[in-house]
């Protein structure tokens, strides 16, 4: 096997273990200042994901890191963490601190979410990063290093910058010769975009939940851990075929976001265009940017199709998670409703309540 190879696979190795952990484990101002892309990509020098309830350990113990005062740091973040279990920004930078502690070699590899704009599905993440770093290196490293890890906030949203912010993460990440792969990012819109950033540097990279169709799988620099939309819409297709003897859907999704538009397509595909029902404000990225106005858009939106259709798709993609939590809210359960993936939060739960 040629060195180019064995690189690839320890790179595809340590990568797929940590990415297999953070899917089976599965608002705060970021406390960082300024608009430089270096700002939004910390080992422990700065928080990028401060809890609600900010305790004044956790704030010593990053500023001990910052000051090189790594003793001090580790004590710190130790008494913190013994009360605060469930921290994964506060647990990845100890475990970064004892990767520096130990003196053994390391690799780093960088996990990049969308920590600005969706915190909740951030911290998820970094969970089970925080998870898979500390197992690997205390039961698994061996030979192949102990890994640090390197957080980035790339901002991913649909609306304003889109993935700009995404874009300048992944440059500068593939900039630094350290790294050895990158878990992310969070969106099918920002893989889109940063694919290209990596495998012009020949940097690996793994998202753990970007799902569309036009994300390929034949760069050798690129891999995912869950199906793509084609397999998603079968298999809500299939559902509601066998649930309900005719069928007749609405679709609702978003048509400025890559894995919306590559859900509907691949749902529309899977139950015939005949059984669709198109109406023009279905469309999320139509509506208004002001909440107050989407109950009265979601509101007219079923009051024009009640009669006609008999279940509500819902592929709102990042960004838009909260217009589709309103037509949840209005349909109150009188008609089923599919979803996909990016619907899977503790928000639909919480916003939706028993009509999700």
């Amino acid at each position: 096997m040629n060195k180019i190879l064995r690189v690839k696979l320890r790179r595809l190795i340590i990568l797929s273990f940590i990415v297999f952990i953070v899917i089976s484990c599965a608002e705060n101002s970021p406390k960082f200042n300024g608009d430089t892309i270096s700002e939004r990509i910390t080992f422990g020098e700065k928080s990028l994901a401060n809890p609600e309830d900010v305790r004044p350990e956790r704030e010593r113990g990053i500023n001990s890191i910052a000051n090189r005062n790594y003793d001090r740091a580790f004590r710190t973040l130790t008494n913190y963490l013994e009360s605060k279990t469930n921290d994964p920004e506060a647990r990845i930078f100890l475990n970064n601190l004892e990767v520096e502690k130990s003196k053994k070699p390391y690799h780093v590899i960088a996990v990049s979410m969308p920590i600005s704009s969706n915190l909740n599905s951030s911290l998820e993440i970094l969970r089970g990063v925080a998870h898979a770093q500390y197992d690997w290196n205390f039961s698994r490293s061996g030979a192949e290093g102990m890994l640090k890890i390197a957080i980035a906030d790339d901002d991913d949203n649909d609306s304003n910058n889109g993935t700009k912010i995404a874009e300048e993460v992944a440059t500068e990440l593939a900039k630094r010769k350290e790294i050895l792969g990158v878990v992310g990012h969070y969106s099918s819109d920002t893989s889109i975009a940063t694919t290209k950033i990596y495998q012009n540097d020949q940097l690996v990279s793994i998202s753990p939940v970007s799902t569309s169709v036009e994300l390929t799988d034949n760069t050798p620099y690129f891999f995912r851990t869950v199906p793509s939309d084609r397999a998603a819409a079968e298999a809500l297709a299939k559902y509601a075929q066998t649930q309900l003897n005719s069928l007749k859907a609405v679709v609702f999704y978003n048509s400025d976001s890559n894995y919306s538009k590559s859900l509907r397509r691949e749902f529309i595909s899977d139950i015939g265009e005949l059984n669709i029902i198109e109406d023009p404000d279905c469309d999320l990225y139509t509506w208004s940017k002001n909440p107050k106005d989407w109950r009265g858009k979601a509101t007219k939106v079923l009051n024009r199709v009640k009669d006609s259709a008999n279940v509500l798709m819902l592929a709102p993609g990042s960004g838009y998670l909260d217009q589709a939590l309103e037509i949840v809210q209005v349909n109150q359960g009188n008609l089923p409703v599919l979803g996909g993936d990016n619907l899977y939060s503790a928000k639909t739960l919480e916003k939706g309540g028993d009509s999700a």
